[in-house]
């Protein structure tokens, strides 16, 4: 069995994030189950390798499969991978006739039926968790959470949390970019309901992986205060000397968490917006977001935890004004800012979201007055310290 992780389907232009460089998680967690339940497995990833699709199929031409995976898209991903997933899943076919094509992973999830009709050589869209129906002959027909041409069968399987720790040693985990000056090795951590599990996974990430760098996967690691205080007191005993970053929405930031995420070695927390995209503000100084951000990342600053504001571009409603308002707040107060974009397959889609061939050209940019070049400059000046407001850029 192999999985295929394609070139172009973790990263993009418009979206910064340390989780884009680091390596599949969810493409390792199924490997991982896939062995613990008898397969052989091979992990193929085209991106990081630098292979063509021509190169891609030549390398893999000595391996018997039985079935393939094509693994597409990560947490907050835009990219369309079709222009690289074209001939590559035509030259994947070609070379192993018999064995189905399956396309999984949240590009997936969010565009199956779309995947389908495009890419001639997928046999369909796993929606539902790996199983052991995928050893020994495959039988589409009956397989759950598959999408395929004939059959919808959406729903039918609830998606898991992988129960195992990812087989990192699959993946060729030196190619990856570092993290920092000195190019460490970083991997990203799950979003493990209890303290326990995610232990376990930043122990396994240390001692497997040799990471020296881990990006923990949650939207909120806050949300769940006390057990994020916990997790904290006892990161360094599950993998000592290695520093993490993590995301944690303004409304839950305080003191107290701070405190426990810098002494637990964070290096580095990512403070969200509090309020739901749906609630932005019309006009630029009336955003409800503004204060409580001041605050997290004045808790952040005083506990000595490097904090930096996540800027979301893209929101219903957004105008140039508002985008030009945030940027002179976020320069008035000296405050660090990354922006991010708002994609469509990075949460529900909405009913007025574009299909996948628009995606890209227009992320951020569907439900609001804002144009692509507006998203890419606000990108560019919001990471740029001292830069002019869009409204005033030459």
């Amino acid at each position: 069995m192999i999985v295929v992780v394609p070139e172009g389907t973790r990263g993009s232009r418009l979206a910064s994030s340390d989780v884009l460089a680091a390596p599949p998680r969810d493409a390792a967690c199924m490997a991982a189950t896939l062995l613990r339940l008898g397969a052989e497995v091979r992990i193929m990833d085209v991106g990081i390798e630098q292979l063509s699709a021509r190169v891609a199929a030549r390398e893999a031409r000595w391996w018997h499969a039985d079935l393939v995976l094509f693994h597409a898209g990560g947490p907050d991903v835009v990219d369309d991978p079709l222009p690289d997933s074209r001939p590559l899943t035509a030259l994947l076919k070609a070379q192993w006739p018999e064995a189905p094509l399956l396309l999984t992973g949240p590009l997936g999830r969010r565009y199956g039926a779309e995947l389908l009709s495009r890419l001639a050589g997928l046999a369909g869209v796993l929606e539902g968790p790996v199983g052991p129906w995928m050893l020994g002959d495959v039988d589409l027909e009956h397989a759950p959470g598959l999408l395929t041409r004939e059959r919808d069968q959406r729903g039918q399987a609830e998606l898991e949390a992988p129960s195992d720790l990812p087989a990192w040693q699959l993946l060729p985990l030196d190619a990856y970019p570092g993290w920092g000056a000195r190019k460490e090795r970083m991997v990203s951590v799950g979003v493990a309901q209890d303290t326990e599990g995610l232990l376990a996974e930043v122990s396994h990430a240390a001692q497997r992986a040799a990471a020296r760098f881990l990006v923990f996967d949650a939207r909120d690691l806050g949300a769940r205060h006390e057990a994020t205080i916990e997790l904290c007191r006892n990161m360094f005993a599950a993998a000592p000397g290695v520093i993490w970053s993590c995301r944690v929405k303004a409304e839950h930031m305080d003191a107290r968490l701070a405190l426990a995420l810098a002494q637990g070695a964070c290096s580095e927390v990512l403070i969200t917006p509090s309020s739901a995209p749906e609630a932005a503000a019309q006009e630029p100084m009336d955003d409800p977001d503004r204060e409580p951000l001041e605050a997290a990342l004045d808790a952040a600053r005083v506990a000595g935890l490097s904090g930096v504001a996540m800027h979301l571009v893209g929101r219903p409603g957004h105008r140039v004004p508002i985008l030009d308002g945030w940027q002179r707040w976020f320069a008035v107060r000296c405050l660090p800012v990354r922006p991010h974009v708002r994609v469509v397959h990075a949460g529900e889609r909405g009913p007025d979201a574009p299909d996948l061939a628009q995606a890209l050209a227009r992320a951020g940019c569907w439900d609001n007055e804002l144009s692509p070049s507006d998203v890419e400059r606000a990108v560019k000046r919001l990471s740029a310290p001292g830069a002019a407001p869009l409204g005033l850029a030459t």
